[in-house]
């Protein structure tokens, strides 16, 4: 999903949250711990919907989407970028579009992707055009879904790359002699702030129901969404010293208290990098 796209479809529910947090996550961290949460959820789902049928599920499975918008409000946040930064990210867009539309034309050329396709997106020449292929070129793969599996070598990390990259210059590039902005608007601090709070807050009940299955072992399922390095093994960690991140309880006929988070340093969430595909 476009991260525009992604932002936009939980932008209703963000702004309807009064009381938001100060931002204090980082989007790219957040993303790559719902990776596991989101397996888990899988597992479980028969289990989750006997034992809480009453929780709305939809909102654990759309987790990763809040985190990508989530993602798209913290740089719509930011102050402007640099005219440096907007080049430097302006590389990586027009590396992965060469990468992508050199793979969509072996595509076309073996019938898999219609040939007009791939010869709109070929005509764009200036960086403008670079973002707005980037996005074309992630809906493509996206939009055909498994039926190109085991055909190319794009990852679909690359795919969600190169539209989170095009989708970013979209939004800063700017006229030849258009004045750069200085500082984000309020507004957009707020909505992101808002987002953010919506994600944690989702996020948490999910992590209180991996705590009501799984009692002390539910870090390992559901990672606390700002951790760095996996969990402890449980016959590894000292029983009598209490985690930092919360945990101990078991499950049992009643839900398990929601484990605390602790505090967590603030983490600047930074324009998308030249160097990262």
């Amino acid at each position: 999903m476009d991260a525009s796209a992604a932002y936009e479809e939980h932008l209703a529910a963000a702004q309807a949250v009064e009381n938001p947090m100060t931002y204090r996550l980082s989007a790219d961290l957040a993303l790559a711990n719902l990776q596991l949460a989101k397996k888990y959820v899988v597992e479980k789902r028969a289990q989750i919907l006997a034992h809480f049928p009453l929780l709305d599920i939809t909102q654990f499975d759309s987790l990763g989407r809040l985190a990508l918008g989530l993602k798209f409000a913290a740089l719509q946040a930011e102050e402007g970028p640099s005219d440096r930064e907007i080049d430097q990210v302006l590389v990586e867009a027009r590396e992965l579009r060469r990468k992508l539309l050199s793979t969509v034309a072996a595509l076309a050329t073996a019938g898999l992707v219609p040939k007009e396709v791939h010869a709109k997106i070929a005509q764009g020449r200036g960086p403008r055009d670079a973002a707005e292929d980037c996005v074309a070129l992630a809906q493509v793969f996206r939009q055909a879904g498994s039926t190109l599996d085991g055909k190319h070598a794009v990852t679909e990390d690359e795919v969600d790359r190169t539209s989170l990259v095009g989708s970013w210059l979209l939004e800063h590039l700017r006229p030849a002699g258009a004045k750069r902005l200085k500082g984000p608007k309020p507004e957009a601090v707020r909505t992101r702030d808002q987002m953010a709070t919506l994600l944690t807050t989702r996020y948490a009940k999910l992590q209180a129901v991996a705590h009501y299955f799984e009692g002390d072992g539910w870090e390992e399922k559901v990672p606390l969404l700002m951790t760095r390095m996996a969990p402890p093994r449980q016959d590894e960690a000292d029983p009598a010293t209490p985690s930092p991140n919360g945990g101990g309880g078991g499950g049992g006929s009643q839900p398990a208290p929601l484990p605390p988070s602790g505090p967590k340093p603030p983490v600047q969430v930074a324009p998308p990098a030249a160097s990262a595909s």
